[in-house]
């Protein structure tokens, strides 16, 4: 019931409940019409045929235009109710729209790294797709039905009000009805979605493999195992429809069972109307098909409730900007607080110059802050050093860089870029300002162009002259398009080699003042000679820049001014590459021995 409520909340429940009232109104106009033309046809007059013909003129005038009012007025109500119920969901889809996405695109990387893609893409089109069409048309016809079964019932029992004692032990045997089947149907169709999750299992894997399934001659066997699972989904949508004609057949047998009451009743009673009689019975015969919709609309709004959760949960996702932590370094007011720009505290336009990064007393850890991957970290690079950063675990390498993007908070201590606590500055500023080249080359679909300068901030000389320098010049020169070639998926239109060099080549364009380096540990993707050219136009084009190169491989920083061993988070080592390899108790020894650099 919460899940429905903050749906309902998102609707609006001032317009929800106006938009109804207009629907009640509706239907009002329409059971008055009916009674009306009930008063009309034992007219006493219409039946007297001393009555004068103006007389009788008059009065079918009179009735005529009443009843045209009703129905008029039964078209205008519905109308409203239609204009109001649907803008009123409609605008509750686009703000629970708008509160995911605006939640999901500032969630911390941690979200991410534990959220399989498939669960967010089935998010933002299953659960999208039921707040859009399932759960607007499912709540109007619970509603309406529920306003037109309690018309029904009151026009009954004002016709015969001994009614009432049939009444209540319909409602009973209705809502015992429903606590049998809802569950059931509930149970039933998670069984028949987990159900479908080995069959699309199967099918991939089957797609996949077809080579190595044809080459064993294996064909036969796949096919069975998928008939298989096909066999046992479809057993749960048999057992959907059999509980669905079920519940139906208690239904109308409900339904039968009012209206023989209602006629029963009708004829043992010696002074109802004849008009109201018909209109009661009329009514009832109504009862079986409104009957069945509610107990449809009850289900499928019961089973496509976790539709409901899954976006009122993704509207919860914890935001990467802690507002207690911003608020407790800043003091900032309310307002601020969470914002990419604090625009009470930018940095200068020529920020970060010369590039020294200090590293003060600082500790950080996972998202929960359950353990510590940094812990008492000091580190000083000047302006222009290249430092490498190397430990036996990616954990604590890669939690440096985690650190200096914010990617990751704080637990104590600080980070400076040239005096200046990047802590106290808004995430766009300091993230626009660093850039890392990751060891698995990013790019998105699209031209040669777009993946360099993806909001057209440099002309085609600069991106040429960019492209010289990691000699890609002569490549992109060759092809038909040029810088209008398409890259493909994640760039699969060029080679590993290719698009490391590319996003090399964008980060030039950046002219960046601090560089953080991530090696990769297992470079399959790319043979030795190939990586060692990136590395040195790496070095060659970023000379000026202060480096900081993470790894678990000693050959990578070997270059460097300094290199700083981590253990366990604590900074073990601290030292220039050759000092730390004539020291053979160091422990950059001992890594670089097992790795071959040293006998």
């Amino acid at each position: 019931m919460s899940l429905l409520g903050h749906y309902l909340r998102s609707v609006g429940l001032s317009s929800l409940a106006f938009a109804f009232l207009m629907f009640l109104m509706s239907q009002c106009s329409w059971v008055l019409g009916n009674v009306l033309l009930a008063q009309w046809t034992r007219g006493i007059n219409l039946k007297n045929e001393s009555t004068p013909e103006d007389g009788r003129a008059a009065e079918n005038e009179y009735y005529i235009s009443v009843f045209v009012s009703f129905g008029i007025g039964q078209l205008v109500f519905f109308g409203c109710f239609n204009f109001l119920y649907w803008t009123a969901v409609v605008r509750a889809s686009q703000s629970l729209y708008d509160a995911m996405i605006a939640r999901l695109f500032r969630a911390p990387l941690a979200f991410f790294d534990v959220t399989p893609l498939n669960s967010i893409i089935s998010v933002f089109s299953k659960d999208i797709e039921v707040i859009d069409h399932v759960f607007p048309h499912q709540t109007n016809n619970f509603m309406s039905t529920i306003i037109q079964v309690t018309i029904i019932m009151v026009v009954i029992t004002a016709t015969s009000p001994i009614f009432a004692l049939a009444l209540i032990s319909a409602v009973a045997i209705f809502i015992v009805l429903t606590l049998l089947y809802v569950p059931t149907l509930r149970q039933l169709s998670q069984l028949y979605h987990s159900t479908q999750i080995p069959i699309k299992n199967h099918f991939c894997d089957s797609l996949f493999g077809a080579t190595t399934i044809r080459a064993f001659r294996e064909e036969e066997r796949f096919m069975k195992e998928f008939s298989k699972h096909v066999d046992y989904n479809s057993s749960y949508v048999f057992g959907i429809n059999m509980a669905y004609r079920l519940v139906s057949l208690h239904l109308t047998t409900l339904s039968n069972l009012i209206v023989f009451i209602t006629g029963i009743l009708i004829v043992v009673s010696s002074n109802t109307d004849p008009g109201l009689a018909g209109i009661s019975i009329l009514f009832s015969l109504q009862l079986s098909p409104l009957l069945t919709r509610l107990m449809s609309s009850i289900a499928s709004m019961e089973t496509n409730v976790g539709s409901v959760e899954q976006i009122k949960q993704y509207s919860e996702i914890k935001q990467e900007i802690r507002a207690e932590a911003i608020k407790k370094i800043m003091e900032l007011p309310i307002a601020q607080l969470g914002e990419w720009i604090l625009t009470d505290n930018r940095p200068s336009a020529t920020w970060p110059f010369p590039g020294h990064v200090e590293f003060h007393e600082f500790s950080a850890g996972d998202d929960e802050g359950t353990q510590h991957l940094l812990t008492d970290v000091n580190i000083r690079i000047g302006g222009g050093e290249k430092i490498g950063v190397i430990s036996r675990t990616c954990s604590n390498t890669k939690c440096v860089t985690s650190s200096l993007f914010r990617l990751i908070e704080k637990s104590q201590g600080s980070i400076y870029i040239d005096g200046l606590d990047i802590s106290s500055i808004g995430l766009h500023d300091l993230r626009n300002k660093l850039t890392v080249l990751p060891q698995d080359p990013v790019l998105f679909s699209g031209s040669l162009r777009y993946n360099l300068d993806p909001f057209g901030e440099f002309t085609d000389d600069q991106i040429w002259a960019s492209l010289a320098r990691v000699h890609l010049k002569p490549y992109v020169a060759q092809l038909e398009e040029q810088l209008a070639f398409d890259v493909g998926d994640s760039g699969e239109n060029l080679s590993a080699g290719h698009r490391q060099l590319m996003c090399v080549a964008r980060t030039l364009l950046r002219k960046t003042r601090v560089l953080v380096v991530e090696e990769s540990n297992t470079p399959s993707y790319m043979d030795t000679q190939t990586d060692q050219f990136i590395n040195n136009i790496i070095r060659m084009a970023f000379q000026t820049c202060t480096i900081i190169t993470v790894t678990s491989r000693p050959q990578s920083i070997t270059h460097c001014d300094s290199v700083v061993v981590l253990e366990d988070g604590h900074v073990i080592e601290y030292d220039s590459p050759k000092s730390l390899l004539t020291n053979t108790s160091s422990l950059f020894y001992s890594m670089s021995r097992d790795t071959g650099l040293v006998v």
